[in-house]
Order: structure tokens, then C-alpha cells, then sequence
């Protein structure tokens, strides 16, 4: 279904609509009435990952054929489809059976440093598959759990540091281009059914490497491009496109709970506008929810105007809004720096203008931005404590009227701070790239994947980790992760998971430092 909604977007580019944005809607899920509880955790991510959305993105569409389509015709809208984590892994063995797929960041950071356990009598392997989850090819043909096994695999045998673990998706119902995010200690992995396809839905323990199947009641479905969260206790799926077009979206959201393996709505009144790939993030109290497109919200002739934002409290649960900003930039990021929310990177309808803002609740409305030595766009974005580290990207405004270059540099930025520390190209650092990820250690970021060249077509399986106190980039350990694109990335406290490959067989892959 995928290929097709490429398709549509290229035909509506062409059409009255002017793009549908650089990225495949990157998962991003979305209403209904019910209360989390008064239960997350009030413990901020560990690191996010935006590509997030983009974020943003979601997964499964090929990103090359999107940003080729995109460099071909003018870019009017602003990531009407959020980076979605539809990454193409170079070389890789599909696998076969009908392409359903479940999106960026990057970027950004979709896990917690909070840690659900679900082991010991609340260990749900085995549960129940949804009468609708087992639709395809790939579908788990019982209810009994799988271990995922078999070449290709992410690193050498044995290893202890660097790649030491690969995450097959094969025989868990799910695929790699499905839309996932870190539980802690658990890999959650969702296909909210696209468009009228089956739903499918399944969590990957780390220490067992065991997949088991998730209950299907009550969950969304028929959703695309929907935005998701982890707090600490609850997957956040939120906003979203609900049938096939782009200009049928929802503000709804829906909360999965681990332990219990059971869906409920978010509940709460004044939830921010319908859209579709939407950031979502997690500010240790809250779901935080900004960016994303509305066609008919916004402007219904390019799609640019930016959406106002809101946060989400699951101890009312209540609704707070976030004031809109202008102009909406394409590919920004998002992270929220310890008292608020700051979004950097970016480039505008008509110009190559690029800045930074920061805003802190509950303002009425954003202060003056500060301007960027270099507008760019599809970066990464990460939170290092006391400063944001933004690298990479590529320039040339959202019109594509300037030629697109490709960025290795990067910028450490103190939020309300306009004076920021460019990170200059080193040696042992990425090649100029986006659509890749990053997360943060705690005293490094780490960089992996990619895209340059041509639309995009050059993808990469190397990256770097960068130590801001010593201004020094270190090269990751050699392995066969495969070379991806608008993946996602997580941090678990001591290892970085990458998730989304075109190949189920090499799904993800586990990075020990």
C-alpha cells in the first residue's frame, strides 16, 4: 500500500496539492476518551532519536524514490509526511510476501530511560494474537512466542563490544519497515493497518531476544503516519492519517500498556489540531506534541502554516497548548531541553533562512528565534544535559530552487542562547549526510546511517560516536549493520538499538560502545 500512497503523493504534487513532503509518513499514531493515570514516570528520555516523526517518520516508504521525486518537482509542502523510518537497507534480502508497512527523527527521541520490566508474573509472552493480526505472510502462525534467529547478522560471532546483536524480524508478525520504539528493556513494534490493511503488533525483549505478540483490542487501526512515545509506563500513538489521502487526519490518541497488554484512549479536551506526522516527545510529565501537517488547517493550496502544539498530562488528564510558530520550517527537530521545548534546524517555503527556537511553558508565544550560519534540514538532534547537539543535514531552501548540499558539520547550541559552537568536519567524522541518527550516551552522540547523492541514493552503514568535551569524533566499530536511511534509533542506557531495514532478516542491530 505504500508504493501506492508514493504514487499518490507524486500525482498530488503535480495536482493542486504542491508535495507531500521528503520522508514516508513516519509512524506516528494518534483519539478517543480515557486516562492514562497518574502512573508515568516524571523521568526524562535518555536520548531521542528524530527521525523521529520525522520523526518524524513513517516507515516503509523508499525514501530515494521520494526525495527524487520531491528534487524533481517544487517542494511546497513541509513534511506533509514526517521522516518516517522507512529506511532502505542496501544489499539487504527482502523478504517476500505483500510490502505493508507501519518514520525520523531522529530524530529524535522516542525512548525513556525508565525502564518496564516484564518479567516475573507479569511476563506476557505467549499472549493472545488480535483476530486481525495475523493477515499476511509474516503473520505468527500461533499464539506461542518466537525467537528470532538466522544470517544475515549485524556483527561478528561472539562479539562483546561494538555490533554485537542482530534483531530479526522473521516469524514475529511483524516487519522491519513497522514503526517501533524503546520500552526500556523492550522493543515495541507496531503496524497501526496503513490503509485498511491488517493491524500487527509485537514486543522484542532484549535479554531473552524473544518477540511475543501484542492484543489487538482496542487498538488503532487503519492509521498512518501517526507520531509515538514512550513515558515511562505507556506507548503514546497520536494524530495520524486515517484513510487514503492526505487530508484525512485525526487528533485522537491511544495508550498501550505493557504489562497489562491492554489499549485505552488518552482521554482529556483541547487536543492540538488534526495532523499527521507529528513530533512526539516525553518531558519526564508530560507527551509533548508539536510539527506535522493539516493540508486544510494550514494552507490548502501548499500545505505550509505551522499547526499550534500541545502537551498532554496522563495524571487528568488534561490538555495545554504550545503557541504556533512562523514560518514553518521543513525537517526541523525537536528535543525537549530540560524546562522546554526547542526546535532547531529547518528551511523555509521561500528561502534558505534557518534558525533556532526555544520556548518554556507556559508562554504565550514564542520569543525571537536565533538565526543559523547554515540552514539545513533532516538533521539530527540530540540532548546532551546542558546544551543540544545538532550535525548534519543538507541545504538549499524547501523549493528545491537552490541546489541541495549535503552537511558534515555540526552546531552546540545553549537554548536562548543565540552564540552557538560549530562542530567542524574531523577526521574520524561522518561523511556529509541526513535521514541518519543519533542518539546520546551520556558523555557521547552517536551517529549511524544516512543518505547523499543524487535524490538521496547513496546510503550509508558507517558512522561515529562525537565526545562534546573533547571536540573529538571516534569511529564506530567495523560490522554489517546494512546501509539504512530515515531508520530509527534508541539508546537503552548502555547500548544504542537501530530499527527499520527493508529486509526482515536484519530488522535491527544492537551497538555496545
Amino acid at each position: 500500500m505504500r508504493g501506492a500512497y508514493a504514487l499518490l503523493c507524486v500525482a498530488v504534487m503535480a495536482g493542486t496539492f504542491a508535495g507531500c513532503g521528503e520522508d514516508a509518513p513516519v509512524d506516528v499514531p494518534s483519539g478517543a476518551k480515557d486516562a492514562a493515570g497518574p502512573d508515568a514516570p516524571a523521568t526524562k528520555d535518555a536520548s531521542m532519536s528524530i527521525d523521529a516523526r520525522e520523526s518524524g517518520g513513517d516507515v516503509g516508504l523508499d525514501t530515494a524514490a521520494i526525495d527524487g521525486a520531491m528534487e524533481a518537482a517544487p517542494e511546497a509542502s513541509s513534511d506533509a509526511q514526517a521522516d518516517v523510518p522507512d529506511v532502505m537497507t542496501d544489499g539487504a534480502k527482502s523478504e517476500a510476501g505483500p510490502d505493508v508497512s507501519g518514520d525520523g527523527s531522529s530524530d529524535t527521541s522516542l525512548d525513556s530511560a525508565s525502564d518496564v520490566q516484564l518479567d516475573g508474573g507479569t511476563d506476557r509472552e505467549g499472549a493472545v494474537i488480535g483476530a486481525d493480526a495475523v493477515a499476511d505472510a509474516d503473520a505468527v502462525a500461533d499464539a506461542g512466542t518466537v525467537a528470532d534467529a538466522g544470517p544475515p547478522s549485524c556483527g561478528p560471532p561472539g562479539a562483546t563490544v561494538g555490533w554485537i546483536d542482530t534483531i530479526s524480524a522473521v516469524g514475529s508478525g511483524v516487519r522491519a519497515t513497522d514503526r517501533a520504539v524503546w520500552m526500556g528493556d523492550a522493543l515495541f513494534v507496531y503496524n497501526a493497518g496503513d490503509y485498511n490493511t491488517m493491524r500487527r503488533g509485537a514486543i522484542w525483549k532484549r535479554s531473552s531476544r524473544i518477540w511475543s505478540p501484542i492484543n489487538l483490542t482496542n487498538a488503532p487501526q487503519s492509521l498512518d503516519n501517526f507520531g509515538i512515545v514512550w513515558t515511562g509506563s505507556r506507548v503514546v500513538i497520536w494524530g495520524g492519517i486515517t484513510t487514503a489521502g492526505i487530508v484525512n487526519m485525526t487528533n485522537a490518541g491511544w495508550l498501550y500498556d505493557p504489562i497489562g497488554d491492554a489499549w485505552s484512549a488518552m482521554g482529556g479536551t483541547g487536543a492540538p489540531a488534526a495532523r499527521q506526522g507529528a513530533i512526539l516527545l516525553w518531558n519526564g510529565s508530560q507527551v509533548v506534541v508539536w510539527d506535522g501537517t493539516n493540508f486544510l488547517a494550514t494552507n490548502p493550496t501548499s500545505g505550509w502554516g505551522q499547526l499550534a502544539g500541545g502537551m498532554w498530562d496522563p495524571s487528568g488528564p488534561t490538555w495545554t497548548g504550545i503557541p504556533a510558530l512562523s514560518p514553518k520550517g521543513v525537517g526541523t527537530r525537536a528535543v525537549w531541553a530540560s524546562t522546554g521545548l526547542l526546535l532547531t534546524g529547518g528551511t523555509t517555503e521561500l528561502g534558505t533562512s534557518g534558525r533556532h527556537d526555544f520556548w518554556v511553558p507556559p508562554a504565550a508565544a514564542w520569543p525571537a528565534g536565533c538565526a543559523m550560519t547554515n540552514a539545513r534540514r533532516y538533521a539530527s538532534l540530540v540532548w546532551a544535559g546542558t546544551r543540544a547537539i545538532l550535525w548534519g543535514g543538507r541545504e538549499g531552501d524547501a523549493q528545491s530552487v537552490n541546489p541541495v548540499v549535503y552537511v558534515g558539520t555540526g552546531l552546540l547550541i545553549e537554548p536562548g542562547n543565540c552564540t552557538a559552537t560549530t562542530i567542524a568536519a574531523a577526521p574520524n567524522a561522518p561523511s556529509p549526510r541526513s535521514h541518519h541518527t543519533a542518539v546520546w550516551t551520556g558523555s557521547r552522540m552517536i551517529v549511524f546511517g544516512g543518505n547523499s547523492g543524487t535524490f538521496g541514493g547513496t546510503r550509508y552503514s558507517d558512522g561515529a560516536s562525537y565526545d562534546p568535551a573533547q571536540d573529538q569524533w571516534f569511529p564506530l566499530e567495523p560490522g554489517t549493520p546494512g546501509s539504512r536511511a530515515s531508520h530509527q534509533a534508541f539508546w537503552s542506557g548502555t547500548e544504542m538499538i537501530i530499527w527499520g531495514s527493508s529486509s526482515n532478516e536484519l530488522a535491527g542491530c544492537v551497538y555496545k560502545p
